[in-house]
């Protein structure tokens, strides 16, 4: 009897050649073979169905460890094995099988890819006082502009599955809360569940919030493209909460005439009021200031302190 172990390149392939002398019309083949869970390698028990032309179908189930074992017909010449499992995408892989000489041994590896491939869940708290609050809790995969899930979090409880592989932002809101977001890469199943809190910031008269991504044309007061993105969350929030009221407030570096930087600075916030305005945004619940370098947050001389101090904030007027 003859044994051939396919080669782990033929895995991936979708059709399989086999080839030998011709075989006797009473030699036979027997399958034997294992499934398994793609990147993680965990054993998958299966429901097998094996399928070729004027042959019955072939229904097995593989043991606790995705094993299986079938014989066929050597005089089958192609033949299909559909393989699933739950939690699991189907899978259908091809065998053709010619000029058989006599009995044969054939071992297939079966790699099925999971449906879910990371489970998510956890609570959502208030920052302050550390109880579970209800928020929404959305998600996007690969950008930031197509959403592919929402959840309530009723109680704090979220649970929330990931379906493929690749980058996931997430964004919680909540009224009455500042939003929260976080990223999430998903390369493989090798770690099935994951547990992650959140603490969300409430509202409330004098929180001062830095905007992280707020970039202006050199020397000028027009925003730069880049910034939409950032402002376009803000405005979601002021939308969101109508009573919200916001000063919108500019700073530059300690480089240049104070006039000047104070000046500059106050035509920037007043961008920004402008750009969420046209948004959509009540002019009601907004003030623009300009603060040029009175207020520093490094005071260091090296050009990332200088970065860092020029910058946009909100802060909370009023809840």
């Amino acid at each position: 009897m003859k044994f051939l172990w396919l080669s782990s390149l033929c895995l991936f392939s979708f059709f399989e050649s086999l080839s030998f002398p011709i075989a006797p019309a009473n030699s036979k083949i027997i399958l034997h073979g294992k499934v398994t869970a793609d990147y993680s390698g965990a054993s998958v028990p299966s429901r097998l169905t094996i399928k070729a032309p004027g042959l019955d179908l072939i229904e097995l189930d593989t043991d606790k460890e995705g094993k299986f074992s079938a014989t066929i017909p050597a005089a089958v010449l192609t033949c299909s094995i559909v393989t699933r499992a739950p939690g699991f995408e189907q899978q259908e892989k091809v065998l053709s099988i010619k000029n058989l000489k006599a009995d044969s041994t054939f071992y297939v590896n079966i790699l099925l890819t999971p449906i879910e491939k990371l489970r998510l869940n956890g609570m959502v708290f208030d920052k302050k006082t550390k109880q579970p609050i209800n928020a929404e809790f959305d998600l996007y995969f690969d950008t930031d502009i197509v959403k592919e899930n929402v959840k309530i979090a009723n109680d704090g409880k979220y649970e929330e599955v990931f379906t493929n592989y690749g980058w996931y932002l997430i964004d919680i809101s909540a009224k009455g809360y500042l939003h929260t977001t976080d990223t999430i890469w998903v390369t493989n199943d090798s770690r099935h569940d994951m547990h992650r809190d959140f603490y969300m910031t409430p509202f409330e008269a004098g929180l001062t919030v830095r905007l992280k991504n707020i970039q202006f044309n050199f020397a000028k007061t027009s925003l730069h493209p880049d910034s939409f993105d950032e402002l376009g969350s803000v405005a979601n929030l002021l939308k969101e909460n109508p009573t919200l009221q916001l000063e919108i407030g500019g700073h530059t570096d300690n480089e240049g005439p104070d006039d000047y930087n104070l000046i500059l600075s106050q035509g920037r916030a007043q961008s920004v009021v402008d750009y969420l305005v046209s948004q959509g945004v009540s002019v009601l619940q907004l003030v623009a200031k300009g603060y040029g370098e009175s207020k520093p947050i490094d005071f260091g001389e090296t050009k990332e302190a200088k970065a860092i101090n020029r910058r946009v904030e909100f802060t909370i007027l009023k809840d």
